[in-house]
């Protein structure tokens, strides 16, 4: 079920960026960013700077100066929200185009179904999956990976392997012989056909009941280990003596050729 809603909201999210009467052009990131304002702002813009509808950009930016040295964070840190938002709505009305759509906005509405707020929601299913979730997720597609893979060498061995040369035979006992050849190639390649008990959930299954022998399994391996590198270090100080015992051969050999001289 849980696979199923992310695949639901995979399709579905992108559905939401665009108007469908506006055909197949999607919304603008500055459209997006207009609507999700719109969705913070208690009233509309003008309500917020205290001035008309039909204020010029000069009003604007008189207000706007008027409102920040009060709200400015330097001034007042427990204002930054509201400066923040304030800003955020000069910078809408001072551009024409910005406050063109903004005015589109009042006049028609925001569609409930296109509410920033939803929108958000819709992406957060897919950008926000849980753990818990992501790993069930990936254990599930690491199943289906591996059962396919599993299949596709069987199907490989099975049909693709080159095969031994094999001298003509008598129509007689050709009938007889392919059907030996077959069962004998299906007993050949039957270990690597592959079953669902081969797979990660059922593998990680053995694991955990093997988990009482994990301990010996681990001291096997280091006694193993530490065996090894006795026998190498035995190895390496036999050789180190042998290297001794020739270079004092050689030294004597050398002792007694100078001395005959």
């Amino acid at each position: 079920m849980m696979l199923v809603t992310v695949m639901a909201a995979l399709v579905a999210a992108p559905g939401l960026a665009w108007d469908p009467a506006e055909g197949d052009v999607p919304w603008q990131p500055e459209e997006i960013a207009l609507f999700e304002l719109v969705d913070l702002v208690n009233g509309t813009f003008y309500d917020l700077m205290n001035i008309s509808i039909n204020a010029t950009t000069k009003d604007i930016k008189r207000e706007y100066k008027e409102q920040a040295k009060v709200l400015h964070p330097d001034k007042n840190p427990d204002t930054e929200e509201e400066f923040k938002l304030l800003a955020a709505v000069y910078n809408v009305l001072k551009d024409d185009k910005q406050r063109a759509m903004y005015h589109r906005v009042l006049e028609e509405g925001l569609p409930v179904w296109r509410m920033p707020a939803f929108y958000d929601r819709q992406v957060q299913v897919v950008r926000h999956i849980g753990l818990l979730e992501g790993i069930i997720t990936l254990l599930i597609l690491a199943t289906f990976i591996q059962y396919g893979m599993g299949w596709a060498h069987y199907l490989e061995q099975r049909f693709l392997a080159s095969k031994p040369k094999q001298k003509k035979e008598k129509k007689a006992k050709k009938n007889d012989n392919n059907n030996k050849e077959e069962a004998k190639e299906e007993d050949e390649f039957g270990h690597l056909k592959p079953s669902v008990y081969d797979t990660l959930p059922f593998q990680v299954v053995e694991l955990a009941k093997m988990a009482p022998e994990l301990p010996e399994y681990v001291r096997g391996i280091w006694a193993e280990r530490q065996q090894r590198k006795a026998e190498e270090a035995a190895a390496e100080e036999e050789e180190k003596t042998k290297r001794e015992e020739k270079e004092a051969r050689r030294v004597q050999r050398k002792k007694v050729t100078s001395e005959e001289s």
